[in-house]
């Protein structure tokens, strides 16, 4: 895992095209974080979305991540 870090929606979209990886984290009941979904782009209608689940919806979706 990598060092804390922000990223924008369109550098996650940018860099996901240019090769990097990314995954979902979450903490555990014991409060260790623990490796989730791989995170992947997919279009929908023209226009690029990151999911954990591909699908034909027109939005990000990132699994049960909370919204901070």
């Amino acid at each position: 895992m990598a060092a804390k870090s922000t990223w924008s929606r369109a550098q996650v979209v940018s860099a996901i095209g240019n090769g990097t990886t990314f995954v979902t984290i979450l903490k555990d009941s014991d409060g260790k974080w623990e490796k989730g979904a791989a995170v992947k782009r997919y279009t929908v209608d023209g226009e690029w979305f990151i999911k954990t689940v591909s699908n034909s919806k027109a939005c990000d979706n990132l699994d049960e991540l909370p919204i901070c």
